[in-house]
């Protein structure tokens, strides 16, 4: 194998592996970045419902909530809310229709685990893509929990698109390397035949 070869080689491997770092490091920035942001947004967003809620649901006005969770979902980020009872069983929840089944099983769950450490979440895989469900008290040391499902279907397009625009220049600049590595291996090359 002739020197230039080698050379180009050698660059060749050298700007894979920096792309190859380079793509993974900005994917795990990006994605504790994406976990962070979502994180605060949840915690502004269960205590601005907790706030709005609570007092319907100390006297027990199941419609007044229900109105004001179905008003929360036309937000299509937010994919479901509802919320347990001071004993820990389902008071009101935003589905159009019955409440689903597998969500009755995790309220089922939450009612045997100490209600102090609930802000947990769940994830769950529907028709309508993946969802986190986190939960927090609507009052601190209470029972009554509120859950949010987040549907991360807008996250994960934000991701993806990400993913591509950081992608393609960092490939253009891989070939651009690749390319510059084969003219110097042929220049640095040439002289050693003349």
């Amino acid at each position: 194998m002739r020197l230039s070869a080698k050379l180009s080689l050698l660059i060749f491997g050298i700007v894979v592996i920096l792309t190859l770092v380079t793509m993974i490091s900005v994917n795990r920035s990006l994605n504790q970045h994406i976990i962070n942001g979502q994180q605060a947004w949840v915690n502004r967003l269960t205590r601005t419902i907790s706030e709005g809620v609570v007092e319907n649901t100390i006297y027990r006005n199941v419609y007044a909530v229900q109105h004001q969770l179905q008003n929360i979902v036309k937000d299509e980020t937010i994919e479901y809310v509802y919320i347990s009872d001071f004993d820990g069983n389902l008071f009101t929840h935003s589905f159009q229709g019955q409440f689903p089944e597998y969500l009755a099983e995790n309220l089922e769950h939450h009612k045997t685990e100490d209600y102090s450490k609930q802000k947990i979440h769940h994830q769950y895989t529907t028709s309508s893509g993946t969802i986190f469900e986190f939960c927090e008290a609507l009052i601190p040391g209470k029972k009554a929990t509120l859950y949010v499902g987040i549907n991360q279907k807008n996250i994960q397009a934000l991701r993806l698109t990400t993913f591509k625009n950081v992608l393609w220049p960092t490939l253009i600049i891989g070939l651009l390397g690749l390319l510059i590595a084969l003219f110097m291996g042929r220049r640095i090359h040439q002289p050693l035949f003349t």
